[in-house]
């Protein structure tokens, strides 16, 4: 295969943004800055360890949010290798990881090209109507992979409509999900 020419993605890690993913501190607001400064078509990096939220996790278009490795099924509390993120039991939000419509999310065009692979979402300290992943609108071509939702006490993953400024009313299309699982979800996984 000739690579010549091919360019590599770029690769933020959030933990040159001060997220330390001890299972402890709030590393929202941490995540957030290093996806703000990720470029399309970038790579945010969690390293192995514990990240917990205070809020959701908006990933936007053509952003990939990455672990080094994602268990299938796990309820184990080793972090040796897995990314986790896990909202906090004071966390506000309807999602811990929620992708928007272009409108909802002031973004130039379609959200489209998101990107979920090799993380475990951790529902278990949290209470009410949140879900693991939530995506409201157009937006599509988004392929989550390796993607572990457990113990949410509403869905895994929920996807629903939004209505735009145009009276236009649009919905999330074209997932791609391989060796992905939610479980002990409250409702639907």
């Amino acid at each position: 295969m000739n690579l010549v020419g091919m360019v590599s993605p770029t690769v933020v890690n959030v933990k040159q943004y001060g997220a330390v993913g001890n299972d402890v501190i709030d590393d929202y607001q941490k995540i957030t800055d290093a996806i703000a400064a990720c470029p399309s078509g970038g790579i945010v990096w969690l390293q192995p360890g514990r990240y917990r939220t205070s809020a959701p996790i908006v990933l936007p278009p053509n952003i990939t949010l990455m672990g080094p490795h994602g268990k299938r099924v796990t309820k184990s509390t080793a972090t040796a290798v897995q990314s986790y993120i896990k909202p906090l039991a004071s966390f506000s939000g309807n999602a811990c990881i929620k992708l928007l419509d272009k409108e909802e999310g002031s973004y130039a065009a379609d959200n489209t090209g998101a990107r979920i692979k090799n993380i475990n979402l951790d529902g278990s300290a949290v209470s009410g109507t949140i879900a693991g992943i939530r995506a409201s609108g157009l937006v599509h071509d988004v392929q989550l992979e390796n993607v572990n939702i457990y113990q949410f006490p509403h869905n895994g993953l929920t996807t629903t409509s939004f209505t735009r400024g145009d009276a236009s009313v649009v919905w999330p299309y074209s997932w791609t999900l391989i060796n992905c699982i939610a479980f002990e979800c409250a409702n639907i996984g």
